[in-house]
């Protein structure tokens, strides 16, 4: 940026000595959903997190009940289309090492696009319905408005 003349500069420095913890990102609900798995499903046990593939890493590579290798990616706001995308990459990159292993996959997210939903369903891939409810010590994370 070039300027052509400048009329006033003022530097501050802010520090209120306050401590910001930032929770309920992403890694913060795979932090629950590995360490209970049983909120996505009975019986699911977690055999990896964040297991390498060509299209990226799955959030969490597990099995069923059944011994059926399960893929579950998760979201934090609502799934959308570019998800299922996603999540069928895990899935085709898992067959192309594994032709003949049984697999399914999960997204998991609070909320679904009408669109994602179709879509998924096209695909055979199923949606389970997460809730989650940080907590900071015994208070509730501040919401924005709070500040």
């Amino acid at each position: 940026i070039h300027f052509k003349g400048i009329e006033a500069l003022s530097i501050f420095q802010l520090n209120d000595g306050a401590e910001l913890n930032i929770i309920g990102e992403e890694a913060d609900i795979v932090d629950k959903l590995e360490a209970d798995p049983s909120i996505i499903e009975e019986g699911l046990r977690v055999l990896r997190r964040e297991q390498a593939t060509n299209s990226g890493y799955i959030d969490l590579f597990c099995e069923d009940r059944n011994g059926v290798t399960v893929i579950v990616e998760v979201k934090r706001t609502a799934i959308t289309h570019n998800a299922v995308y996603q999540l069928e990459a895990y899935l085709v990159d898992f067959k192309k090492k594994n032709h003949k292993a049984a697999i399914r996959g999960i997204l998991c997210a609070p909320r679904i696009s009408e669109m994602a939903k179709t879509l998924m369903a096209e695909k055979g891939l199923e949606y389970k319905q997460i809730e989650y409810d940080f907590e900071l010590s015994d208070k509730k994370q501040k919401s924005l408005e709070n500040f």
